[in-house]
């Protein structure tokens, strides 16, 4: 299975870089390639992005949607992925360096699941933990359940 990795970001190139960081670290056997988005950033995200992303393992596709919106950027990035599995990581997110190898392995286990969520820890304490989903037990979620805010991440 191929995986695309997306990254949607806005004026958040201090943050963005260690997750680019981190995303270059990823081991997996599986074939993926990074693409990211930039919603019409006005600092340095372009150069961050050229910067850290030039480490990537993976093909790397940078992609501009002038329009803020999350969900134009994430749009725009999923229509642009080639990956069997689609990912999205918050600009803000370190992912271990297993992530892409626990996503495939989740969807292999349940082909029928349409989405997995993860565990999400808290890196900076004064980050507001309104969505984040700290459990390490696996919750399943029968189709036409309501999913509340932090259930999945």
């Amino acid at each position: 299975m191929n995986v695309s990795l997306i990254v949607c970001t806005r004026n958040r190139a201090s943050r963005l870089a260690e997750c680019l960081t981190r995303i270059n670290r990823l081991r997996t056997e599986h074939a993926w390639e990074l693409i990211v988005v930039d919603n019409g950033s006005s600092d340095d995200t372009q150069a961050t992005i050229d910067r850290v992303s030039a480490a990537c393992p993976a093909d790397v596709t940078v992609l501009v949607v002038p329009e803020p919106g999350l969900a134009r950027a994430r749009n725009r990035g999923w229509r642009a992925a080639r990956g069997e599995i689609i990912s999205f990581v918050d600009d803000d997110c370190y992912v271990d360096e297993h992530f892409l190898a626990h996503v495939v392995a989740c969807l292999r286990e349940a082909p029928r699941l349409g989405f997995v969520g993860g565990r999400v820890i808290l890196h900076d304490a004064n980050d507001f933990p309104i969505t984040i989903n700290e459990s390490r037990q696996r919750v399943d979620l029968p189709p036409g359940s309501r999913i509340y805010p932090g259930q999945i991440n």
